[in-house]
């Protein structure tokens, strides 16, 4: 079982260094083709699924990975911190990609210029607002310290998150702000520690 395991570890290092360079790995793990809408989702999609670390593991996934149009996820591991976001943008065509690519896109910019979370959740959503797209998009952002397991977290407008530790299972109920891009008149967004 050793060498089976270090066998796999190594393997998956040749899939994660050469897969942005062929698209063999991606007609193996396709069992139906993706639809427009999911092609744009999943080029959205961290580089890699998964990863771990001694303090942690991070894995997530789209399913049905073949008709998604909206949905996305992102991670970052800094120095200190491991950054996430899970979104959703209202409905499942490529509009929905579109609003997507415009909310991760904004995520990703203000969190590589070291803005916080409300900040990153508020360059989301003045970019829905300036660049004239219809609709909206929830969304949590959670950032973790690697040195003392303190955490933040935005929840905007998403479905409440739930949280596992020692085998149980609790719902986290943070203060809501709302999604991106509603067009209604509301305060930036709050952080809460979980």
């Amino acid at each position: 079982m050793r060498e089976i395991g270090e066998t796999a570890h190594a393997l998956a290092y040749i899939v994660i260094a050469n897969r942005s360079h062929t698209d063999v790995y991606q007609w193996g793990r396709r069992t139906k083709p993706l639809n427009l809408a999911a092609e744009i989702q999943h080029r959205l999609l961290p580089a890699s699924l998964a990863c771990e670390g001694a303090q942690f593991a991070v894995a997530g996934a789209l399913e049905p990975a073949e008709h998604v149009g909206g949905d996305t996820f992102d991670y970052v591991i800094d120095r200190d911190t491991v950054q996430l976001s899970v979104t959703d943008a209202m409905g499942h065509d490529v509009d929905a990609a579109l609003l997507a690519t415009l909310v991760v896109g904004a995520l990703r910019r203000a969190r590589r210029e070291g803005a916080d979370l409300a900040e990153q959740a508020g360059q989301a959503d003045r970019a829905m607002r300036g660049h004239g797209r219809s609709g909206f998009v929830s969304g949590q952002l959670l950032r973790i310290s690697l040195l003392d397991g303190r955490s933040e977290f935005v929840n905007a407008g998403h479905p409440w998150p739930l949280r596992m530790r020692n085998g149980k299972v609790q719902e986290i109920v943070p203060q809501v702000d709302r999604p991106f891009g509603l067009n209604v008149h509301a305060s930036g967004a709050r952080t809460a520690a979980v």
